[in-house]
């Protein structure tokens, strides 16, 4: 895995003097606009295995002239698997299996529950409205930030408002555009940015599949290994 980030990093550094036409990278949605995503985290450890799966339905309720989005987000399907707790729930059936815990009240709590949100052209959450509050900036109908200004094809960036060190930013670049997608390769340095309490600290890369005509997220595959905390992945896809 590490060998997967330096050599990332190597093309990054390599291909940053390609200075071609700049592509700006934004949502381009209208009113009604519906999409519907399935996401994945499972982690392996040593001694457990655990899977969070969740399905939720995004509609955009309306646009104002700067572009900004209001959304509702509706969780329409909850999964859950932890072996070493033997917690197992699936809202499908909304059957119950191993352990009782209070974890599956809340998963089943969930289920049509609407967070209402805004954000703008570059998928960010700029206002939550009413309750309850959106859990993690991972559920939002983009699940990454684009830049503010165009960058060209094979050019770095990172968020703006990453204050870290450049050895641990979030790294992200456009590595293709083709057949109307949108290709977006990541060399995280924390599994712990992407927000869940699955996912343990380690190097981590992946790659989001965008729509170039709206700027939506088709996929993301997100995935890292370790020696000690195990391995994880990410993922997300549209249904």
């Amino acid at each position: 895995m590490y060998k997967k980030i330096i050599a990332l990093m190597a093309v990054l550094a390599f291909t940053a003097c390609n200075t071609g036409p700049k592509i700006p990278l934004v949502l381009k949605l209208s009113k009604g606009f519906e999409q519907t995503l399935v996401r994945k985290i499972a982690s392996t450890g040593r001694f457990s295995t655990k899977t969070y799966y969740t399905e939720i339905h995004y509609r955009v309720n309306d646009v104002t002239k700067d572009s900004l989005y209001t959304i509702t987000a509706t969780m329409k399907w909850v999964h859950y698997d932890d072996t070493q707790s033997n917690i197992h729930y699936d809202s499908a059936s909304d059957k119950q299996l191993g352990t009782p815990s209070p974890l599956v009240e809340g998963l089943r709590s969930s289920i049509d529950k609407e967070y209402t949100f805004t954000i703008n052209r570059y998928g960010n959450i700029i206002a939550q409205n009413g309750e309850p509050k959106i859990p993690i900036p991972t559920m939002s109908l983009l699940p990454l930030e684009f830049p503010n200004e165009p960058v060209p094809l094979h050019e770095k960036w990172f968020y703006s408002h990453d204050t870290r060190q450049d050895s641990d930013k979030n790294y992200f670049m456009m590595t293709d555009i083709k057949d109307g997608k949108i290709y977006v390769a990541t060399a995280q340095s924390s599994a712990q940015d992407m927000g869940s309490l699955l996912l343990g600290a380690g190097q981590a890369t992946g790659e989001y599949v965008l729509d170039e005509a709206t700027g939506r997220c088709i996929s993301l595959s997100i995935e890292s290994k370790d020696e000690i905390l195990g391995d994880f992945s990410f993922t997300i896809e549209e249904r």
